[in-house]
């Protein structure tokens, strides 16, 4: 029997609160070493490689850091990120002399002035989420901004985590996207 979507979403808050407090015990330092290790495998793969337009996010201080990603790849790849609009993802591309401002969903940084880009522009892109699992099913933080944008998306989507966010299954509702593949470290 399917659960209700009550049920999904007590599921949910549940899994969130678990791993914010797995979080806690990840020093700034393991966070670091980790998100290289998993950047190590996101360059490894034939869709990066390939890829000539690359979705990223500005982490915010407990997800898989992004920064130095970024700033390795930006001369060779077009680097797009997103900006909340509402209640959606606006995709704009980040450049090197780009300034960052704090957005209006979680003070994430955000591009001002880059270029609007289209969805279908982009070939590759790298998903933050709080857990995710062996079926490459993502649970974000519950505003459905990815989910939205990625429900009209062509290009090859990789979920990165650290391990104790990689769990055995997550609680699924019929809006939530899948990744294509899940790296973590």
């Amino acid at each position: 029997m399917m659960a209700s979507s009550i049920e999904i979403a007590a599921q949910k808050k549940e899994l969130r609160k678990l791993i914010r407090q797995q979080k806690d015990f990840l020093s700034p330092n393991e966070r670091v070493l980790k998100s290289e290790a998993i950047f190590n495998q996101v360059e490894q793969l034939p869709e990066f490689i390939n890829a000539k337009c690359v979705f990223a996010y500005m982490a915010m201080g407990d997800e898989v850091q992004t920064k130095e990603f970024i700033q390795k790849w930006i001369n060779e790849k077009m680097i797009v990120l997103p900006i909340v609009k509402g209640n959606d993802l606006e995709l704009r591309e980040f450049t090197i002399k780009e300034e960052l401002m704090p957005g209006q969903s979680f003070g994430i940084l955000e591009p001002r002035e880059g270029r609007l880009v289209d969805i279908a522009e982009i070939d590759f892109a790298v998903i933050p989420g709080i857990a995710f699992d062996k079926e490459n099913n993502r649970m974000g933080r519950g505003k459905g901004y990815y989910d939205k944008l990625l429900s009209n998306a062509s290009f090859y989507k990789i979920g990165v985590c650290f391990n104790f966010q990689f769990v055995d299954a997550v609680p699924i509702d019929v809006f939530d996207v899948k990744m294509d593949n899940v790296l973590l470290a």
